[in-house]
């Protein structure tokens, strides 16, 4: 917890941080999503509530995925291989920041199955979704965006999958060696009702990703609509502005691009805020 506690006390710009964690907040091993708000209470202190969830469904791996990715050494492409994980009660959480806005997290295939999980999710439309993926590169035309729709179409909600950039590594160099060409590195996808997807491709090298969202303000005309059909003006929408790609180097480094991209963000807040 070393890290939501550091964001706490160190960044009070941030609103809440989301992580992939091996263990919960109890301690137990497994597949978990942790998600931490961050605010300033009544007594003028800066608290992070955090909690954490189990996914929903096993990973599972056929040959065609275990060649893709490169793990023949370890696994046999004649098997059908499922996630070593218990699968307790599936639970939601909702979570709310800047007041009027609300996000959810979800697991790999959380986002694909339709189970009453998802309709939950569909039946709040919260304004974000985040799904943190074990996936190849994230475009438009494959899977996460295809699921995706269901949540930005219906409650309107602004969804980002992210996947790891060590998987699609994996996959571009199989690609490689079967004399292929290599995938896009693309391990972001941003989209909502008015956009197909924005991929966010690091170079390699690079150890962070600065995606800009755009805060779409209550009562404007691109405002969210609720599952019925019916207009809310309470109710803001994000929409994926720009892209930040840090310079190759260590986490610590600070590219021009980056300051711009930090000062792009503080001026958001302030408008949003005013």
């Amino acid at each position: 917890m070393m890290l939501w506690s550091g964001v706490r006390d160190h960044h009070p710009s941030i609103g809440f941080v989301i992580s992939g964690a091996s263990r919960d907040c109890n301690g137990l091993l497994g597949n978990f999503v942790v998600v931490s708000t961050l605010y300033t209470n009544s007594f003028g202190e800066r608290v992070a509530a955090t909690h954490s969830r189990c996914k929903h469904h096993r990973w599972q791996l056929d040959g065609q995925q275990i060649e893709s990715y490169g793990l023949q050494d370890e696994l046999s492409t004649r098997w059908v291989c499922w996630e070593y994980l218990e699968i307790g009660h599936r639970i939601i959480h909702m979570d709310v920041f800047r007041n009027r806005s609300a996000l959810t997290a979800v697991i790999c295939e959380d986002l694909a199955r339709v189970d009453p999980a998802l309709s939950l999710i569909r039946s709040l439309g919260p304004n974000l979704v985040f799904a943190l993926l074990m996936d190849g590169p994230q475009l438009a035309f494959r899977w996460p965006g295809s699921y995706a729709a269901s949540l930005t179409d219906g409650p309107g909600s602004s969804v980002l999958t992210i996947t790891c950039a060590a998987l699609i590594d994996r996959s571009n160099a199989s690609r490689k060696a079967a004399g292929l060409r290599r995938g896009p590195r693309s391990i972001a996808l941003w989209r909502h009702h008015l956009r197909m997807g924005s991929a966010a491709p690091p170079s390699q090298g690079t150890h962070q990703l600065t995606l800009l969202p755009n805060q779409q303000a209550p009562g404007a005309p691109a405002r969210q609509q609720a599952r019925s059909g019916n207009d809310d003006r309470r109710l803001s929408q994000f929409r994926h502005h720009g892209l930040v790609l840090p310079e190759r180097g260590s986490y610590r480094d600070s590219s021009e691009r980056n300051k711009a991209g930090r000062l792009e963000l503080d001026r958001r807040r302030r408008e949003v805020s005013g």
